[in-house]
């Protein structure tokens, strides 16, 4: 991974003060990042500046946006299958029903939220970090 990373906690001899330093190496940071797609961040815990190239930002995004199949099944605290529960993603119109044997496939993107719910039962949220099949626990 490419990043680069300076740390102002000690003495600036170019500097009379490490922050005054900070700050215009911040300041030609933005005027690099600006010309060459990177992005500049500094954190205020150490006074580090990191430099991040573009791309590693765009392959963090495309893993979020990248929509997934996911599989599963809705069961009750005796691991029987509870036909006809809802599965919706939160925020969203979108959802299914789980049939006869309570498995369901629902169309998703890594971080959306689901919403388990049945009559007599209470409803789950669950956040979606991975593909993979969800075996749902309702009480």
């Amino acid at each position: 991974m490419n990043i680069f990373t300076t740390e102002f906690s000690q003495p600036n001899r170019f500097f009379a003060y490490p922050t005054i330093g900070a700050w215009l190496l911040l300041s030609f940071t933005f005027f690099y990042a600006s010309t060459t797609s990177t992005q500049a961040q500094i954190t205020s815990k150490n006074d580090s500046l990191k430099v991040i190239k573009q791309s590693q930002l765009r392959d963090k995004k495309q893993t979020l946006d990248k929509t997934i199949t996911l599989k599963g099944q809705v069961v009750d605290e005796n691991e029987e299958p509870i036909p006809g529960a809802t599965i919706l993603i939160k925020n969203t119109t979108t959802g299914t029903t789980a049939n006869i044997d309570g498995y369901f496939n629902l169309n998703v993107k890594i971080g959306d939220t689901i919403i388990v719910r049945c009559s007599s039962f209470t409803s789950r949220r669950i956040k979606i970090e991975k593909e993979d099949f969800l075996k749902v626990v309702l009480k």
